[in-house]
């Protein structure tokens, strides 16, 4: 998911040279969930993120096009480094045995959060369910799993449906995705930008 992110995430947002930001934010992804999974030390994200600004500006250098809306493109693929890098959230809180039941309940608030935004009727209804379902399912389902609280099982439903209502506001409602790609981003971006939120909360919580 986060390659597909970072192969439409450029055009999603229309960043000029979106090729050469989908290779930065996709070699930051693989080095970021790479370093997660063989070395699970925070800080060596921290090093993943300098090194993702850096082929950033290296990326923009190489640049034959004149660099037209550069300071736009530059936004574009710090953005996308950031959302990718949050990905290893998620591997970080599935390694913990503690973790996974607060990765469970964020990922049924996700769904729920993806569904309410189909509701019939006015669209601010559909907004309000989005947040306020999420956030009462997973204050009761952290009551029931082993190991979470309700209160940061809320947080973090209400985190999901926000995400996901704004997602889908900004993008899937109100602006054109002519390529699978850009949709298929678009839909992935809330689920992957939750996954640092997913990792300290559970840190601190559990």
């Amino acid at each position: 998911f986060s390659l597909a992110f970072a192969w439409g995430f450029p055009s999603l947002m229309r960043a000029s040279a979106p090729r050469g930001v989908s290779l930065v934010i996709g070699l930051t992804a693989i080095a970021a969930t790479t370093v997660e999974i063989v070395v699970p030390e925070e800080g060596l994200l921290t090093v993943v993120l300098a090194f993702g600004v850096v082929g950033t500006f290296l990326q923009q250098m190489f640049r034959r096009d004149g660099r037209p809306r550069l300071a736009e493109s530059v936004s574009v693929a710090v953005s996308g480094i950031i959302v990718v890098i949050s990905v290893a959230g998620w591997i970080t809180a599935v390694s913990q045995v503690d973790g996974l039941p607060l990765v469970l309940v964020t990922a049924a608030a996700l769904a729920l959060a993806a569904g309410s935004m189909y509701l019939p009727g006015p669209s601010s209804i559909a907004v309000i369910a989005a947040c306020a379902a999420p956030t009462v399912v997973a204050a009761l389902l952290g009551g029931l799993l082993p190991g979470v609280e309700p209160v940061p099982a809320a947080l973090l439903g209400f985190a999901a449906g926000t995400m996901v209502a704004a997602t889908h506001i900004l993008f899937l409602r109100f602006r054109s995705l002519p390529l699978p790609s850009t949709g298929l981003a678009a839909a992935v971006l809330a689920p992957l930008a939750l996954g640092l939120p997913v990792a300290q909360l559970a840190a601190f919580v559990l």
